[in-house]
């Protein structure tokens, strides 16, 4: 006789107010509608008692939907439906066979869960092929999440741990520290995510706290919570990117209320250091390391007015304030606004844009317009992985393989053009930020220190 397996309790996040023990009644038949792949639909019939073990797979696609929600990583959603993310039939393995992906959101959809929007798009396999999309219907995309324990084969859940965890940059033999690569970097970063010391329930507390008193929508909490779950679950993502050079982990993708509770070795709060409008003093040394063609001795005057104006903004400490007196003196824009709404429209608008803030820069700061125009190719997204990959290069290849060559053992994390930094390394690191920082744009930045409380 065949030794049956033992079953294992896994958590996974679902919406508060869904039950799929409730919806699917074991007594009630059901007709779910799949779709072939000739275009036609079969409809079978299925009494909810076979349709209930498949509990498990359902909840787990229904975590995978949640985490895409509410990611920070936008190429997962649909072009023409922002609020609908993308969903692979790989996404339910181990669980079931990527061939029963179509099956499985079927039953979702049927019972109103989940709604679909299909889009024939270009993929870097064929020419074009069907991509599925989706969302929770209104029913459940305002609720606030929990975790919910499913049972599953224990080889199942170690398959789901393997699956959420880096194996590249795993490593048996720690790498010679005095021959340090852009590689050696992302394994001691890696390292650091897997030593990860967080206080999971004071972050809690703190999140509940906020949510309760309308601090947080229940999108931010949403968020906030998925991302301690997973510390908690021991579920990391790390991952590199070939075209922009970025590190995306578990802390970058963190939200920034939880970063306070990433602690040391001895329970202390980490420092966090970033640079200043780092994407405006880029954009400078990308202006400087440009040699643009003039027709004459005038559009050469014209163009090192404009950026001696330019640089005389960034030499003034508060770059958005000034930035925002100087060319919209009447309106009313607030730092954040400056920065996420009127710089990204002017240095990474679509040369077609016609954003009344792009326009305005175009009209104010013609010659620098033009230059950073010329950097895009018809693909616009193009200037912005250049941009990033200028800030890794920084970050991460000079300033943080300089650091750990120092202090191997240091705790040290980087999200993006930032650091967190123990609280005895603070004042080391932040002094060699300034100074690769200065010579890097070849002017004196600004870098900011924040200890957490």
């Amino acid at each position: 006789m065949k030794n049956k397996e033992q079953l294992v309790k896994i958590n996974l996040n679902k919406p508060r107010n869904l039950s799929l023990e409730d919806l699917i009644k074991p007594d009630v038949e059901r007709l779910i509608q799949v779709r072939k792949d000739d275009g036609g639909y079969r409809i079978p019939s299925t009494s909810g008692k076979a349709l209930r073990k498949y509990i498990p797979v359902l909840y787990y696609l229904i975590h995978i939907l949640l985490e895409r929600q509410y990611s920070k990583n936008t190429t997962e959603r649909c072009l023409y439906a922002r609020d609908y993310v993308k969903m692979y039939s790989r996404d339910i393995e181990p669980l079931k066979s990527k061939n029963d992906f179509r099956y499985m959101w079927s039953i979702l959809f049927q019972f109103k869960i989940i709604s679909c929007y299909d889009v024939t798009e270009p993929t870097k396999y064929r020419k074009s092929a069907k991509g599925y999309y989706f969302r929770f219907t209104d029913a459940y995309r305002d609720s606030a999440i929990v975790q919910h324990e499913v049972l599953v084969k224990a080889s199942i859940a170690d398959k789901l741990d393997k699956k959420s965890k880096a194996k590249k940059y795993e490593a048996k033999v720690s790498p010679d520290i005095n021959n340090l690569t852009a590689n050696t970097a992302s394994y001691y970063q890696y390292r650091g995510l897997l030593n990860l010391s967080f206080d999971s329930q004071s972050a809690i507390m703190h999140v509940e706290k906020l949510f309760e008193e309308k601090a947080l929508d229940v999108e931010q909490y949403n968020a906030c919570m998925i991302s301690i779950n997973n510390i908690i679950n021991k579920r990391f993502s790390f991952s590199h990117s070939n075209v922009c050079q970025r590190i995306y982990t578990s802390v970058t993708m963190m939200p920034k209320e939880l970063r306070q509770f990433i602690k040391d070795s001895n329970g202390n709060c980490l420092t966090e250091l970033d640079f200043g409008s780092f994407n405006a003093f880029l954009v400078y040394k990308i202006l400087n390391e440009c040699s643009p063609e003039y027709k004459n001795n005038v559009e050469k005057i014209a163009f090192e007015n404009e950026l001696d104006l330019y640089r005389s903004i960034l030499s003034g400490g508060d770059f958005y304030r000034d930035f925002k007196e100087i060319f919209f003196p009447s309106e009313e824009l607030n730092r954040d606004q400056v920065k996420d709404i009127v710089l990204k429209y002017w240095f990474n608008g679509k040369l077609n844009s016609r954003n009344k803030y792009r326009q305005h820069m175009l009209k104010r700061l013609p010659k620098i317009s033009a230059i950073i125009d010329s950097l895009k190719q018809v693909s616009y997204e193009n200037f912005s992985n250049f941009t990033m990959s200028r800030e890794s290069q920084l970050v991460n290849e000079i300033i943080y393989m300089k650091f750990i060559a120092g202090h191997p053992d240091a705790i040290i994390y980087t999200i993006f053009d930032s650091f967190l930094i123990e609280q005895k390394f603070a004042s080391e690191l932040q002094t060699m930020m300034q100074e690769e920082g200065n010579w890097y744009f070849n002017l004196n930045c600004v870098v900011r220190g924040k200890k957490k409380n």
